[in-house]
């Protein structure tokens, strides 16, 4: 693997992408990369410093990823360190009543392969998930199934995966498309 210039989306995709990678190696010497205030497991809010952009510099920029660092010897033999998990972003976690959680991340997946305009996933109760897709012509019954089936074991039995087609798909006040929000409060417990 080569080391890029630090663009976490395309880090993601990388990651999801290549499962076989332990991790993704990012060039040190560009950016510092920490995890602050990790959780038992290692993973925290990612915290980028630039180094090489001296116009518009930016010091422990906080994205909005929760990631988890591995600065262990990697199997490529690549002395770069690793961001070893993006778990997602700190504003698209959704939690649910029964415990589990669901991020953004992992539902690309779900829906590259099909002939959609765009999709968003609201949760819009404790034990609810909607499914909002853009999409012309419908989706075969089949393809719905699927999604269902793919979330609901994510999610749990336990939480109802509803699938609405719209016309439009929501925009935030600054005119951008969210792809996975809450509707409902944070659960006891929880930050979102």
């Amino acid at each position: 693997h080569h080391a890029p210039s630090v663009n976490i989306e395309m880090i993601v995709a990388r990651l999801i992408a290549a499962k076989k990678l332990a991790g993704f190696h990012f060039n040190d010497t560009q950016a510092v990369l920490e995890v602050d205030s990790p959780a038992p497991d290692g993973t925290g809010r990612l915290l980028v410093t630039n180094l090489w952009n001296r116009s518009t510099p930016f010091i422990r920029y906080e994205n909005g990823d929760l990631a988890r660092l591995d600065s262990s010897p990697c199997g490529c033999g690549s002395a770069y360190p690793r961001i070893a998990a993006i778990e997602g972003r700190t504003a698209d976690i959704l939690s649910f009543a029964n415990g589990r959680s669901l991020s953004g991340p992992a539902l690309t997946l779900i829906f590259a392969p099909l002939a959609i305009e765009g999709w968003q996933v609201v949760q819009t109760a404790p034990d609810g998930l909607e499914v909002r897709l853009r999409q012309a012509p419908p989706l075969e019954a089949r393809a719905m199934q699927r999604i269902t089936a793919i979330l609901s074991h994510h999610v749990g039995p336990e939480v109802n995966v509803a699938i609405r087609r719209v016309d439009a798909l929501e925009v935030t006040a600054a005119g951008k498309r969210k792809p996975v929000w809450s509707e409902v409060p944070a659960l006891p417990g929880t930050t979102r």
